[in-house]
């Protein structure tokens, strides 16, 4: 119980992994589809540098524009030929993304073909395809995919990421409100491992794993898959699950149970009342989530571990909390 203790912290925010594989958004929406939204051309144009290749063959050039900078990222088992200078080699081809400045995801993904182990040392086409675009704040997929030509030569690069368009069939979920104040929990093997996701009614979600910071996204809702970032996962009545995690909805009747809390000052937290006997209470970046036993007598519920004792009350949606150092925090909804 010694970690109640922190609450006084202040944490920095940084980005959080949630390791939901992503999957592809092409279900049926059961809501009504939401207006195809439209991402404008964004020209580029910086200084050419040469492809890395790392102890397995694996090849990443780098490239930075005057608004951004390009990944590239090309795979050990990519054929090899000889093609003639300034064409793009078919034969030849992987991953690519462009990360604008000061953003701390991409905003377009997708494939290309070309040989980028000739960067720097001749001149080289690519031929690039947009898979994904960022808008409304996560990744979603195009309804077409566009091509574009990458031209470089050896000190140089110019390309204009064409307009593209957000497929039509993915609805909002604070349209439809069918996760809005949902926490789901997941656990692996190891004890106080795995996630928590709470899904709030202004179409965001708050997600942390252990030893992360927590990380708050839009996201959105295909039939039954939720897109967020560049995760996925799949709903199924009352579980989340995705790349090899499972999440359970938490759920109860005494009052506590089935209800998340987060606060995000002093310090970010999570308290959440998994069922109606087990609470958790996790911090910005902890090693691992700390359950404890409650028990609820006359609107207050009684936390306690190794002889230390917490208590919590709920006015409205605000939760108050006392261990040494008091606590408020907000119901999720």
């Amino acid at each position: 119980m010694k970690k109640f203790t922190k609450l006084s912290m202040v944490a920095a925010v940084l980005a959080a992994v949630f390791a939901l594989a992503s999957c592809s958004n092409s279900s049926d929406s059961s809501g009504n589809n939401s207006s195809a939204t439209t991402v404008a051309a964004t020209e580029t144009k910086g200084s050419v540098a040469a492809a890395t290749t790392d102890a397995s063959g694996n090849k990443t050039a780098t490239l930075s524009a005057s608004n951004g900078s390009y990944t590239f990222t090309e795979s050990a088992t990519a054929s090899s030929s000889v093609a003639a200078s300034a064409a793009v080699d078919t034969t030849k081809g992987g991953k690519w993304s462009f990360t604008e400045t000061g953003a701390a995801s991409p905003k377009y993904k997708g494939s290309y073909k070309g040989d980028i182990s000739k960067l720097a040392s001749e001149e080289v086409k690519l031929s690039l395809s947009v898979h994904k675009v960022l808008s409304g704040g996560s990744l979603k997929e195009v309804s077409a995919e566009a091509t574009f030509e990458f031209n470089a030569t050896t000190s140089a690069f110019t390309a204009t990421i064409p307009a593209v368009t957000v497929k039509a069939d993915e609805t909002p979920v604070a349209a439809s409100a069918s996760l809005a104040g949902k926490v789901f929990v997941g656990s692996d093997a190891a004890d106080g491992k795995g996630v928590i996701a709470a899904f709030k009614s202004d179409g965001k979600v708050i997600f942390t794993m252990e030893n992360k910071k927590f990380n708050e996204v839009a996201y959105t809702v295909s039939g039954n898959k939720v897109t967020f970032g560049e995760n996925s996962a799949t709903l199924s009545g009352t579980t989340l699950s995705g790349g090899g995690i499972t999440a359970t909805q938490i759920s109860g009747s005494n009052g506590f149970g089935g209800k998340g809390f987060y606060s995000a000052s002093p310090a970010k937290a999570f308290i959440v009342f998994e069922t109606d006997s087990q609470v958790i209470v996790f911090w910005e970046g902890d090693s691992k989530f700390k359950r404890f036993p409650y028990t609820v007598s006359d609107g207050i519920a009684t936390a306690t571990q190794d002889g230390n004792t917490a208590t919590f009350t709920v006015s409205g949606t605000t939760l108050s909390t006392k261990f040494k150092d008091p606590m408020t925090a907000e119901q999720i909804q």
